[in-house]
């Protein structure tokens, strides 16, 4: 585990952000695991917020869970469509 991790742990666990958070430390640190429970977390705090979705979306894609990566991304582009990283 980094060390940037060490004040995600302490984070507002009410939060999808917190989430966030440790989902990006996670797959920094090559943990596509945790990162995926920590993102999909976010986004059952946070099913509506685009932010939530797009990174599940780009770290399933680097898990190779292409059809998981497809449900993210298309899901993140309904919510926000006008969102230039959605299309990508």
């Amino acid at each position: 585990m980094s060390s940037a991790n060490t004040g995600l742990e302490a984070g507002d666990e009410e939060s999808a952000w917190t989430f966030i958070g440790r989902s990006a430390v996670a797959a920094i640190d090559g943990n596509n695991d945790a990162a995926i429970e920590a993102a999909s977390r976010a986004t059952a705090m946070a099913p509506d917020a685009f932010y939530a979705h797009f990174p599940l979306g780009l770290i399933r894609l680097r898990a190779e869970d292409f059809g998981g990566a497809t449900e993210s991304l298309e899901r993140a582009t309904e919510i926000d469509g006008n969102d230039a990283y959605a299309h990508y």
